[in-house]
Formats: structure tokens, sequence, C-alpha cells
């Protein structure tokens, strides 16, 4: 081999390394570019996602305020209505109160009235009974062998017209519980005349005796005096 051939040989292969040196180095730079490209893509996607997150947390942070606001007026709306209901049970307890305080002083007023009617009625009759006391009541004790039925003749005669109490034997006189008899007379027979009887036995038998006020008309003492 002479070295014309062994020059041109050396010389196409230094050229072959140079160029696959060179293919080697282009392809290095291609694959550290590639992967710069790839890592900002995944840093911008993974910024894009925690951002995402952040909106997401910030939403549901809005919406728990939101929904604790919610809660809390609902609550503050419940314990207006409890107080509402509170002071209007209170108030129908204050007027169930008044209206019996009411109803129970009417029932003591009226419960005075009838007291102060009954004791104006008690003293208006015992007024009465003292006006006419026993001034128009004839009293009698009856003898002793007379009879329980006590009848009184009451008359009286003026111009010669008669008037009487009722026709003879009279009227019956009431029993008291001391034994004696009481008649009432009517004050339309004026300076009265009694006789006692008891449908058998009369006292006196002639004209009958004048009436006395506050008398008691024993008959066995009249008959012996």
């Amino acid at each position: 081999m002479n070295k014309k051939k062994l020059l041109t040989i050396l010389l196409t292969l230094a050229i072959a390394a140079s160029s696959a040196a060179l293919m080697s180095g282009c392809a290095a730079s291609v694959a550290i570019h590639g992967g710069a490209v790839g890592g900002a893509g995944a840093s911008d996607s993974a910024g894009d996602s925690t951002g995402d997150g952040l909106d997401t947390t910030t939403t549901t942070t809005d919406e728990g305020d939101g929904e604790s606001s919610e809660a809390e007026e609902t609550d503050e709306s419940s314990e207006a209505e409890e107080e509402s209901s509170e002071a209007e049970e209170s108030s129908e307890a204050e007027e169930e109160s008044s209206e019996a305080e009411e109803s129970s002083e009417a029932e003591e007023s009226s419960e005075e009235e009838e007291s102060s009617e009954t004791e104006d009625s008690k003293e208006e009759e015992e007024s009465k009974s003292d006006e006419t006391g026993d001034k128009n009541v004839i009293k009698m004790k009856k003898g002793e062998k007379w009879g329980d039925d006590i009848n009184v003749y009451i008359y009286n005669e003026v111009d010669g017209v008669k008037t009487e109490n009722a026709p003879w034997p009279g009227e019956p006189m009431t029993k008291e519980d001391d034994g004696t008899y009481s008649y009432s007379i009517s004050e339309d027979i004026e300076n009265p005349l009694i006789i006692f009887n008891d449908g058998k036995k009369q006292y006196p038998s002639g004209k009958g005796l004048e009436y006395e006020e506050g008398k008691v008309y024993d008959i066995d003492e009249l008959k012996n005096s």
C-alpha cells in the first residue's frame, strides 16, 4: 500500500469519526432541550393543579362560611321565635290572671252587695218591727180548762156601723213557744174590743175587752180579778 491510499483511508476515518461525534452531540442537545420543555410543562401543570386546589379550597371555605352564617341566622330566628312564643304565653298568663282577679273581685263585690241587701232587708224588717212593736199585737194566756185552739173576735161599732176582724168566733191565734197566743190587729179597726174563745168557752161573756198595748191577757187572772 502506498502512502497516498493510506492517507486517503485515514482521512475518511477521521471524517466519519467527526461526523459521528457531531451527530452524538446534536442528539444529546435535543434530548436536554426536550427534557427542559417537559419539566416546564409539568411544572405549569402542577401549578395549575395547585391553583385549582386553592380555588377549590377557597370556594369550599366560602361555602362553609355561607352555611355557617345561614345556620347562625336560623338559630337567631329560632331564638327570636321562642322568645316571641314565651312573650305570648306570658301575656296570655297575665291576661288569664287579670281575668281571674276581675272575676274574683266581681264575685266578692256581688257577695258584698247581696250581704248588704240582706242586712238592709233585715234592718228594714227590724225597723218595721220596732215601729209597730207590740202596738198592733194582742197576746193572751188561755185559761187552765180551755182547749188548745184559741180564737179572737175583734170588733168595734161606731155610729151604728160595726167593724170586725171576722164573723164569730173570729180568727185563730198563733201559739208561741212560751205557751201564750198572739194575733196582729188590723189598723182598719179603731179602738178595738176583744173577746177570746176556744169555740166553747169565751172571755169576756159580754162587752169585749179594750185593747192595751203590750199587755198579756191572762184569762184565769182576769176571771179572778
